[in-house]
């Protein structure tokens, strides 16, 4: 494998993962009551999609075809999780929101790796206008998010043990 097609595999998995990790924020999000969180978590969810959305540019940028295939995988891969991240199989409602949310956080922490390893890697006339400081900047902000939720989703799934 050549390091283009190393590269374009490399970008068609974060993007199958960004797509599974726009669902989980999504999901996650209808999980809490409070507005102040709903509208917190609804920003993180549409930063995410927006990041995904960045991805997709720089594919394209590099002239990389659609793999369909690949982007099918995600969205299974994706649909699994749900069900094994579900109340009916993890017996419970706060440990399943403890999971998700970190399973959204090392995809996250993925995504920050994405955006160092671009920047290093990819002639910068394919990244031209696009900050990829600013986009890890923005990944290690969601991600201090996603964990101050977790740690609360782990007292409430762990505390009684």
């Amino acid at each position: 494998m050549g390091p283009k097609s190393a590269l374009d595999a490399y970008l068609s998995d974060h993007l199958a993962g960004a797509a599974a990790g726009c669902e989980i924020a999504r999901r996650i999000t209808s999980a809490y009551d409070d507005p102040a969180t709903v509208a917190e978590l609804r920003a993180l969810a549409a930063e995410i999609e927006t990041d995904r959305q960045t991805l997709v540019e720089i594919r394209d940028r590099l002239g990389f075809a659609r793999r369909p295939i690949r982007q099918a995988v995600g969205w299974i891969g994706e649909k699994l999780t749900r069900v094994k991240l579900s109340d009916p199989v993890t017996g419970d409602a706060d440990l399943t929101r403890l999971m998700e949310l970190e399973t959204l956080e090392i995809g996250i922490t993925g995504k920050i790796a994405l955006w160092h390893a671009l920047a290093a890697t990819v002639a910068p006339e394919h990244l031209e206008g696009l900050d990829m400081e600013a986009l890890a900047r923005r990944g290690q902000r969601q991600r201090a998010i996603v964990e101050c939720r977790r740690l609360e989703a782990a007292h409430a799934a762990l505390d009684a043990a």
